[in-house]
């Protein structure tokens, strides 16, 4: 829905990196979940970097067949894909399953405060996450966020210091667009 928003107004980056929620059967609006992925693609208007599948929905058995073909829609349509999950998720769901091993993962897991990359348990076949959430809903300047840690390898990829967030800049009342790079020298001089 932000993305759309975004799209519509005519402020949306160039490049995007965005997730879909994933309902295993049928979602709240009858779409499976091959479906939510297209329509997320049919939307991202060829801007997406990566699309992150989201796993964590518990109202559904979950169904390996259908996130491959999330998978396989994502590779149809040139989007690479990651996966979004906890441990606390897809152990228990998807029987440890190996089978996305490839794909970056988007751990969350929840230390509530940055995470040490070399403290994360393999799970999945994965043996590190490309992405930490370490906190969930949180409020920053004003704003519900929650908070991730990119692993450093993840963050030399050529596109992703040139990719553009919505940051709220609270020593200037509003919210900013601000390439990685320029948001990472922020943090580290510590003016954001």
């Amino acid at each position: 829905q932000h993305l759309r928003i975004l799209l519509e107004a005519g402020i949306a980056p160039p490049e995007i990196e965005a997730y879909v929620y994933l309902y295993w059967g049928l979602s709240p609006w009858n779409q499976t979940p091959v479906e939510r992925t297209k329509a997320a693609i049919s939307m991202g208007a060829g801007r997406f970097t990566r699309l992150w599948l989201d796993c964590e929905d518990s109202t559904h058995p979950y169904s390996e067949a259908e996130l491959q073909a999330c998978g396989a829609a994502c590779r149809d349509a040139g989007v690479p894909y990651g996966i979004y999950t906890g441990e606390w998720w897809w152990v228990p769901r998807t029987n440890n399953s190996q089978a996305f091993k490839q794909a970056p993962l988007w751990h969350a897991g929840y230390t509530h405060e940055p995470p040490d990359f070399g403290s994360f348990r393999p799970y999945g076949g994965w043996t590190r996450p490309a992405v930490w959430q370490y906190e969930g809903t949180t409020q920053l300047c004003g704003h519900s966020v929650d908070l991730n840690a990119l692993q450093e390898a993840f963050r030399s990829l050529p596109y992703f210091a040139a990719s553009r967030v919505l940051v709220p800049n609270a020593a200037r009342g509003r919210v900013e667009w601000y390439t990685m790079a320029q948001l990472a020298a922020l943090l580290d001089h510590g003016t954001l």
